[in-house]
């Protein structure tokens, strides 16, 4: 788990406002008054499955007005205190006292696993907020965190994607399950060569808004100059047809610019790519985006089938010579990533298992205004879904079945979507805020069915890049 950054406080503070229910405090109820604070775990449950110390981290709504201290509790199972984890402060007794200071809007405390094989069918220990000896300040929502010492899935929580504000330079990959995120720069990678089945296909990074074309040339040193410059007016966002440079934004991996490689060397072409552009610097207005910045330039790439392996040539186009590099498949990722920038393979997103959901920037297609053609079309605040690991997603509307109501009975098969668009822009409005009136029903890569509803687009100032979310596991 990670300490709060202080710029997501007043996310909290929203989150606890929509989580916590405030609005199951009544006016006839005089012990709980409008301007106290509430306090709760971060999280419902999380699993330490290593032996680390881990910190827990309770917040609060608001302030705390006076400094005073918290009481923790926890009932142990299958574990056992000072032999199988430890707290500080030291809770030996039973109770972990935790000390918070005026003026603070979190504590926490720290759990440590120690280096242990427990057999039990689910060690486990239950944490519950007990006394609240600060003034102002009640206990609600998350009293009670589940700290699982298995790989047992997480029965819900909130998270705060890093995406990095308005230049969103991060692309963020959400694990559900374990209540995680693991974070990568959108520069970190150029090219993304498939892993799985016996498909040879290799993807453009869509969050740099790349751009590919197949020239008729099969040698890289010599292509023609005058097919180059005749593709480079088609290949940019606003321009009809271009669409078909560029991956197909549903995720399907037969739908890559880049044609599948084959065994026949001849058959696999010189292909013009557009390099897209750097991650921007800019601070803009409050409520824009800064996303681009300058162009990276052009480069030609041929790439090869190699046994089970790729063959990856790249050059400046006008170059005589190429770089050559093999590229080998993973048996653990989805792909294998690498940077033609800085010439190696780089680590990008997690095991292909490990992750559902990314936050990120895209490349889309859209139909032109007016026009009878597509284009392809930027795209920031973007959720993308695991679809290589067959991650299913549909949206409900808060008129059909609440988010509070939704239950396993509710849950529809047949509505399932394997396409990383559904949630993609949908849960945002660039020009307001999140879509409060929607949420997702999301099919995880292990099976278990979760509901996600998103509690924020901007944070407390109105920047963009700062998004929340909030799920519960279903079935």
């Amino acid at each position: 788990m990670k300490s709060i950054p202080k710029n997501m406080y007043a996310k909290f503070s929203l989150l606890l406002l929509l989580v916590l229910g405030f609005t199951a405090c009544s006016s006839d109820d005089d012990s709980i008054k409008t301007t106290d604070a509430a306090v709760a775990f971060q999280e419902k449950s999380i699993a330490v499955t290593e032996p680390s110390a881990v910190t827990v981290q309770l917040v609060f709504s608001k302030e705390v007005v006076k400094s005073g201290t918290i009481e923790v509790t926890y009932t142990s199972n299958n574990t056992a205190y000072g032999e199988d984890y430890t707290t500080l402060p030291e809770g030996e007794t039973g109770v972990i006292t935790i000390p918070v200071e005026a003026g603070s809007k979190a504590a926490s405390f720290t759990l440590t696993k120690t280096n242990f094989t427990n057999p039990a069918e689910e060690p486990l220990v239950t944490f519950t907020i007990g006394k609240v000896n600060l003034e102002q300040v009640y206990a609600t929502g998350n009293t009670s965190l589940a700290v699982y010492f298995t790989n047992t899935a997480s029965i819900g929580g909130s998270l705060n994607p890093s995406v990095g504000g308005p230049n969103e330079q991060n692309q963020v990959f959400i694990d559900l399950s374990a209540n995680a995120e693991h974070i990568s720069h959108r520069e970190k990678w150029d090219l993304a060569f498939y892993s799985l089945d016996n498909e040879f296909r290799v993807k453009l990074n869509s969050s740099l808004y790349m751009f590919a074309a197949p020239l008729t040339s099969t040698d890289i040193n010599n292509i023609d100059m005058n097919e180059v410059e005749a593709l480079k007016t088609d290949m940019d966002f606003i321009v009809s047809g271009s669409d078909a440079y560029v991956d197909d934004p549903s995720g399907d991996i037969n739908g890559t610019v880049i044609q599948e490689i084959v065994a026949t060397p001849e058959n696999n072409k010189v292909y013009l790519l557009k390099m897209g552009f750097e991650v921007g610097t800019e601070t803009p207005n409050v409520g824009g985006v800064a996303i681009s910045g300058e162009a990276r330039g052009w480069k030609k790439i041929r790439v090869l089938k190699q046994a089970d392996a790729y063959l990856l040539q790249y050059a400046d186009l006008e170059s005589t010579t190429y770089e050559e590099v093999t590229i080998q498949r993973s048996s653990t990722h989805n792909f294998t990533f690498y940077s033609i920038v800085n010439q190696q393979e780089v680590a990008v997103a997690p095991e292909k298992e490990n992750w559902d959901i990314c936050f990120t920037t895209h490349t889309e297609v859209q139909e032109l205004p007016g026009q009878d053609a597509n284009t392809a079309y930027g795209f920031s605040d973007y959720v993308l879904t695991n679809t290589y690991q067959k991650v299913a997603v549909y949206q409900v509307n808060e008129d059909e079945v609440s988010y509070a109501n939704f239950s396993v009975n509710n849950i529809a098969e047949e509505k399932f979507q394997i396409d990383q668009r559904v949630i993609g822009a949908n849960w945002r409005d660039v020009f307001s805020d999140f879509h409060a009136d929607r949420y997702y029903i999301i099919k995880d890569t292990a099976g278990n069915i979760y509901k996600l509803k998103f509690t924020a687009f901007k944070n407390d100032r109105g920047v963009r890049g700062f998004p929340a979310f909030e799920y519960e596991l279903v079935k």
